[in-house]
């Protein structure tokens, strides 16, 4: 389903991913996204997660825009003694050659491989989250300490690390396997990352515990030309019909703005969010509430989000819905008449 600015409708939904073209077709959607929390214990090679029947979700309120998102939960503790836990926040597997060669936003915290600006408040107090981040090359073999021996950093390859400088570096002086083990592609990091935010968490007996999470989404920016290159990559492909469910509604809309701008360039942005380890909990989710804002995108691409109906508010889309339990991820295509993607 699509939502635009030129005919809006009531039934929306939600879901999933795309690249730039030429070299960059597979990297420019590489985007990273953080999770519903969800319970954990930490083992060898980090962090494994788990279910919990002694906490359950009473409601969670989901904000996701491009400019930052922000997830306000509440847990109750339904047993008769304080129940601790390792709470964690996981991100999916990044790409780190998309998000190197591909141009996204970077939110460096000063925390090695936070590139999120990545903010935790518990009760309303604020926590200091730790950052387990494992790097692994294509053939699965975790690379971290490697990385971390030659000087390399696992994922903050922003226009503050000269990676160019820094791979040749390596090349001529230090360490040639690392080419042989395709590491690199030429002067491009070539290593996928595993991380997870965490910390230890105190519930106490049939209390509510509220918790907060504040970021920066790395977004993806690819470029388009609406005439040529829209329907290829945004209707026809076989990824755009399994990523954003592609109907009569956005065929309608493309062809509207293709007929305005002809062969001018356009730019799409990709959001992404992982919803489905708030299952992890007890029950289902007493209340959930999903605000989507579009900001200045002009066309939104979704598939459908079970158990929710997206409505127009403003410059937002909004669901709710009681005892709800999340299926399915988040993925959301933002598009834009320009080039700037502003």
């Amino acid at each position: 389903m699509i939502v635009d600015t030129y005919d809006i409708k009531s039934n929306i939904a939600l879901l999933r991913k795309v690249s730039i073209f030429g070299l960059l077709m597979s990297a420019a959607f590489a985007s990273p996204v953080l999770a519903n929390d969800t319970t954990a214990v930490i083992a060898a090679g980090g962090l494994q997660f788990t279910k919990t029947d002694e906490l359950q979700m009473e409601s969670e309120d989901l904000f996701l825009s491009r400019e930052g998102i922000r997830v306000k939960y509440r847990f109750r503790n339904l047993t008769d003694h304080d129940v601790n836990v390792t709470v964690a926040f996981p991100m999916p597997k990044l790409d780190i050659r998309g998000l190197y060669v591909g141009n996204h936003d970077f939110h460096p915290s000063g925390r090695e491989g936070d590139i999120f600006d990545f903010h935790a408040r518990v009760n309303g107090k604020d926590i200091q989250a730790t950052l387990d981040a494992h790097a692994f090359d294509t053939n699965g073999v975790e690379v971290t300490d490697k990385l971390h021996r030659l000087g390399m950093p696992i994922t903050d390859l922003d226009k503050d690390h000269d990676l160019f400088d820094i791979s040749n570096k390596l090349y001529n002086e230090s360490d040639k396997r690392l080419w042989s083990e395709e590491l690199f592609l030429g002067d491009y990091p070539n290593w996928d990352v595993v991380a997870s935010y965490y910390w230890q968490q105190n519930f106490p007996a049939h209390t509510t515990t509220t918790v907060e999470h504040f970021y920066k989404p790395s977004v993806g920016r690819e470029y388009f030309d609406w005439t040529d290159d829209m329907k290829n990559h945004f209707i026809q492909s076989d990824r755009a019909k399994s990523t954003w469910c592609p109907d009569e509604d956005l065929i309608s809309a493309v062809k509207k703005i293709s007929r305005e701008l002809g062969h001018e360039e356009g730019a799409a942005r990709e959001l992404q969010y992982i919803l489905k380890t708030g299952a992890n909990w007890a029950g289902p989710i007493g209340h959930f509430r999903l605000q989507i804002d579009k900001g200045k995108a002009s066309l939104i691409s979704t598939c459908p989000i079970p158990g929710l109906t997206l409505k127009k508010q403003g410059n937002s889309f909004v669901a709710e819905a009681d005892n709800f339990t999340p299926t399915t991820d988040l993925d959301i295509l933002l598009l834009y008449r320009n080039s700037t993607g502003e």
